[in-house]
Parts: C-alpha cells; structure tokens; sequence
C-alpha cells in the first residue's frame, strides 16, 4: 500500500453460529471494524472528501469541518491527516469519551457541545445543535463543511463500493440487507445497488425516538445513530422500517461478543436484533446481511465501532449483565417475506442486515 487510505473498503463478511436467527437462517456481517480507525464511516470520510477535490471544493491548508458525534468523526480525522488538511469536529458532550480520545489522537481539533441529558443520553436535539455550530465555523474562509447528512458524494461512493462488495462477496446470493440510520447515507446507497436484483431492504432506527415512523423523538443509547428524519432518507428504497430498543441493543452486543467472538458497538447489536426479527418473519430460512455501523448475506448486517463498544462492564452499568430474550415481530401484511431468489434449480429465500 502506498497510503493508509489504501486500506479503505474490502472488508470481509463473517457468518454468524451461535447468535444466528433459530429458523435456521444464514445470517453474515460485514466487518467494517477491519477499516483503519474500526468504522465503515472511513468509507463515507474518503468519499466526501475525495469527491470535493474531484470538484474543487478543497485547497491545500484548509480546514474541513464536519459535526459528528458517531464514528465519522475518526474516520475524517485519519483521511484528512493522510491528506493533509486541518480537521475540526463539532461533537456534542453526550458521547463516548473513547471518541474524543481517538479523534484527538488522529490530530482532529474538537469543538464541544453542552449535551441536554448528557452522557450516555443521545437526543435528536444534540445532534441539531452539533449541525448549528458546524455551519458557523464552516463560513469562515479557508474552512469547508463536508455536511454528512447533505453530501451528495456518500451514497453514490457506497452504492458502487460497499454495494458492490457485498453482491460479490455473497456470490450474488443475498435476499435481504438491514441496517440501522445514522445519516442514513450507507443505507441508500446499498439499497441502490441490491434492491434491483430483488434484496429486500429493511431500516433501523430508535424505539424510544422513532421519527421515522411517525413518532415521538426521544432520547436514545445507541451511539450512531439520530432518531429524526435525515435528509438522504427515501422511503422508497426501503421495504420495512423496524424500531430497535436500547436493552436489547446492548444485550445482544455482549452475546456477540461472549458467544462469537465478535467486539462491536451497540448499534451492530441493534442490527442483530433487527436481522432475527426479519429473519423470524420468513417463510423459508433465508441468506441475511448486516453490516458490523456503517455497518453480509446470507443475512448481512455491518459490524462497527471499534471503539465505541460496550464491554461487559459497561452493559453491568445498566443492569444488563445477562442477555435478554429476543421476540420475533408479526408477520408483515404485504408478503414481502415472501420473496425469494433463485438459485440454481432451487428457490432460496435471502435476508441481509
């Protein structure tokens, strides 16, 4: 490799045994914790910034700044460091301190943001605040917004790259993709590349701040994600929208690690989650695919967060030091798990988280 930037992207996709659905469903993540700072968001960093040097938007010594209280901050940190540009981050209180210590050590310069709950409360509030404060410091000369949640570099960067890598990876077998929303950037670009081969796709969002779907917004312990409706949302792309809780969030991300070795954060346990209810709600086991934030199929679902998980110890702060019991949702009235791939002479029934 001739950059660290080089190693961007190409993850492997990992099956899962002992915390797989119990129909009987293949259900793969996708290890986005493989990227250089542990986050698919060093995809969404290299693209934004890229695509703003394709279009003249970048001049050497500036500054980019961006509001992020996920792993996009890291990710941007690390791409601008490589390339040499100043990074300044507009972060709200209420995050892990893990965060600030790796964008600090990555070089960024972090501008803070009082919380209104503060730690470890997320409310969609913080994040508009964060999108405020961002836009100020943007306006001064010499500095640039890379505006994740408005971009119009992301989803087209993961429509042709993450997209692509998990049709090829799956051996073009996946029937379904899940995926929780932070700025819902990943979603819509891997929607665009599999929903035309017949993958049904399914979001992901907060149950105690479920905007998405018509609901009241409310604070929140899944890191990641934002609990409003984020610009790049389009309900067309997307098959089935499913709130996924704090508890059982973090109750499954200390299985996945007890059980399959896998460290991640709580946002790919609420994928998990979210991958067992889809998969409960098929006739036939399917192939599911999830991405480990950002964060295949059979079932995929993208495997993130490196840094911002949530060991053993932290789950006991909440009382969680025991998994909770995970119950399938009804089936859906419109058939939609129903549909299949063929394969060969056989018909196989496919879900991605």
């Amino acid at each position: 490799m001739q950059s660290i930037l080089e190693a961007i992207g190409n993850t492997p996709i990992v099956r899962l045994r002992r915390c797989a659905p119990e129909n009987g469903a293949e259900l793969w993540l996708k290890l986005e914790y493989r990227n250089p700072t542990g986050s698919m968001k060093d995809r969404m960093a290299l693209a934004m910034v890229e695509g703003a040097e394709r279009d003249g938007l970048l001049n050497p010594g500036d500054t980019v700044v961006e509001y992020t209280g996920g792993s996009t901050g890291p990710g941007l940190a690390l791409v601008c460091r490589a390339k040499g540009y100043r990074c300044l981050i507009v972060m709200a209180d209420c995050f892990t301190e893990e965060r600030f210590q790796l964008m600090r050590a990555l070089g960024a310069e972090i501008d803070v943001v009082p919380s209104v709950e503060g730690r470890p409360k997320v409310t969609a509030q913080d994040i508009e605040n964060m999108v405020a404060r961002a836009a100020k410091l943007a306006a001064q000369p010499g500095h640039y917004a890379t505006d994740q949640f408005n971009n119009p570099y992301v989803i087209p960067s993961h429509r042709d790259n993450l997209g692509r890598e998990i049709w090829e990876q799956t051996d073009g077998r996946v029937t379904a993709f899940c995926h929780g929303l932070g700025t819902g950037a990943s979603l819509m670009g891997v929607s665009e590349a599999l929903k035309p081969h017949g993958a049904f796709i399914q979001a992901h969002e907060p149950a105690s701040s479920p905007a998405l779907g018509g609901g009241e917004r409310g604070s929140f312990l899944i890191q990641g994600w934002t609990g409003f409706v984020m610009p790049h949302w389009s309900r067309e792309k997307v098959d089935h929208l499913e709130p996924i809780g704090d508890e059982e969030a973090m109750a499954m991300t200390l299985r996945l690690a007890r059980e399959e070795g896998i460290f991640a954060g709580i946002s790919t346990g609420a994928n998990v989650v979210g991958a067992h209810r889809l998969a409960e709600r098929l006739l036939r086991p399917p192939v599911l695919h999830q991405l480990h934030a950002h964060e295949e199929p059979r079932a995929l679902h993208l495997a993130d967060e490196r840094v911002a998980l949530l060991h053993a110890a932290k789950l006991r702060e909440h009382g969680l030091a025991h998994p909770l019991r995970i119950l399938p949702q009804p089936l859906p009235p419109d058939g939609a798990h129903r549909r299949q791939r063929r394969r060969g002479g056989e018909r196989v029934p496919a879900v991605a988280g």
